[in-house]
């Protein structure tokens, strides 16, 4: 195996020595790297990768002292191959090599934190069937030989602001038994031509190789519908929007993305997603269960704190709400006060100026007295 080191070296060679045959066992990034060099001398052959039973199999023999559950777990959870296998005894190696531009989402949310609409709910339970049975239905039943792509889940998470669409990407991804991973994808892109293909195929390697699931944020800012100009600059966004749109299709695991206008979207796009989720924001029964949450029962209130009146009055988001609650414990810290409903009123009044929505006396009804 030649690595990236010797890329400037053996590119000479291969473009001096025209008589030559060469068989170069590389990975991607060097295959590509020659070829720029010489086209015309070097043939790119891409191996088909391991499924997860043969992996399996390569586990079993590699470490035959670690529990069969920890065996099946590495298989369908990264695609290390023969070498890398014998190299890793779990996925500390392949995740310290992750692009810097991802970012672990904690996994400290159960199913139970979303309060969520039946419909809402239902389908997300759907969602985290699938990819918890993967190693049921595509291992042991053998989906997998006659359903290549079975393992692939791309799933679009939209809603406003603050309605749990990052809460339920860690559910699902719990589910499946894998670490989630933030990426913003507009950071992949590259003023150099050819540069963002190269980064976007990184991500999605590393991402394979140490079997984690993929959060993307703002999908709608990236997968707008696509320019139909024909300058340059159009026609490189198309390019690479066509190239991630690709990678996305064929990485083996779990992608999700989240969009605030889902409406936004490519066509071309929206087709290929496999679970399509909205989250609305909470009714009045959910925002008052939330705004109960969000006050811990050590937190000292004054008996004029109306949570349920300020679950009818205001529509938010969770986020939204959580927010409010923690401004008002800081502004009636800093008072020298318990918790009072003017400072309640006061942070949902910060928030909803913060999603343009600054209300009036009106909005407060029966509530304006207590500011």
């Amino acid at each position: 195996g030649i690595t990236s080191d010797h890329a400037a070296e053996l590119a000479a060679v291969v473009q001096a020595d025209t008589t030559g045959l060469y068989t170069i066992a590389a990975g991607l990034e060097l295959a590509h790297q020659l070829w720029q060099v010489a086209p015309q001398r070097v043939q790119r052959i891409r191996l088909s990768e391991l499924d997860a039973p043969a992996r399996l199999r390569w586990w079993q023999r590699a470490w035959p002292d670690l529990p069969e559950a920890d065996l099946a777990r590495h298989a369908w959870r990264t695609r290390l191959g023969p070498s890398g296998i014998r190299g890793a005894r779990s996925q500390d190696t392949a995740s310290a090599k992750l692009p810097a531009i991802l970012r672990a989402v904690p996994n400290r949310w159960a199913r139970d934190d979303l309060l969520l609409p039946v419909q809402t709910a239902k389908a997300l339970d759907e969602l985290t069937a699938f990819v918890s049975h993967w190693p049921q239905v595509l291992g042991r039943w053998q989906f997998a030989g006659t359903h290549p792509q079975s393992r692939r889940c791309l799933a679009l998470f939209s809603g406003p602001p603050g309605t749990g669409k990052t809460m339920a990407a860690s559910v699902v991804a719990r589910a499946a038994d894998v670490p989630l991973y933030r990426v913003s994808l507009s950071s992949v892109f590259d003023k150099y031509v050819g540069e963002t293909e190269k980064q976007i195929d990184r991500l999605f390697d590393a991402a394979a190789d140490a079997g984690i699931a993929i959060l993307c944020d703002e999908a709608d800012a990236l997968f707008a519908s696509r320019s139909d100009g024909d300058d340059a600059q159009a026609r490189f966004s198309n390019l690479t929007v066509s190239h991630l749109l690709q990678r996305i299709e064929e990485h083996e695991g779990l992608v999700i993305l989240t969009s605030n206008l889902p409406q936004n979207m490519d066509d071309a796009f929206t087709r290929r997603i496999d679970h399509a989720i909205a989250i609305p924001l909470p009714d009045f029964a959910a925002r008052k269960v939330l705004w109960r949450q969000s006050i811990p029962a050590a937190a000292d209130c004054c008996d004029d704190v109306d949570l349920d009146a300020l679950a009818e009055t205001f529509t938010l988001s969770g986020g939204d709400i959580s927010n409010a609650a923690l401004s008002a414990a800081y502004l009636a810290a800093s008072q020298d006060s318990p918790i009072r409903m003017r400072h309640l009123l006061r942070a949902v009044e910060r928030e909803l100026s913060n999603i343009g929505r600054t209300p009036i006396a009106a909005d407060l009804g029966r509530l304006n007295a207590a500011r």
